[in-house]
């Protein structure tokens, strides 16, 4: 997927929030968006809130439940009236380094016994 020099990965500019809502920023893709999301409803972001502070790169915690920086009120609140859960959390000490929160998680595996 070719994108603009501008940014790190393909994250920084695209989130898939549920089957038929994703967050994006158009000018990321240079060829256009991927054919998969094209026709979905898209929220967008621009390209200096997905390259200086990770607008792309949201946490989905389920379908339809997203974690968001809390700097990207316009994003929540779009979020929000399409029926998204939004959490919001201060994350200004680690976008400088271009990590976001998909960046900085890490997927636990629990054995379960019984």
């Amino acid at each position: 997927m070719p994108l603009s020099d501008r940014v790190i990965h393909l994250d920084d500019g695209l989130t898939t929030v549920r089957e038929g809502l994703a967050v994006v920023c158009r000018e990321q893709f240079t060829d256009g968006l991927p054919a998969p999301v094209a026709d979905w409803e898209l929220i967008d972001v621009s390209l200096h809130d997905a390259v200086n502070l990770l607008a792309g790169n949201s946490l989905v915690l389920a379908p339809g439940e997203v974690l968001v920086d809390e700097r990207l009120t316009a994003l929540a609140e779009a979020l929000t009236a399409r029926d998204v859960t939004v959490h919001t959390l201060p994350y200004d000490a680690v976008t400088p380094f271009a990590g976001g929160f998909r960046c900085s998680h890490h997927p636990l595996v629990r054995e379960l016994t019984g």
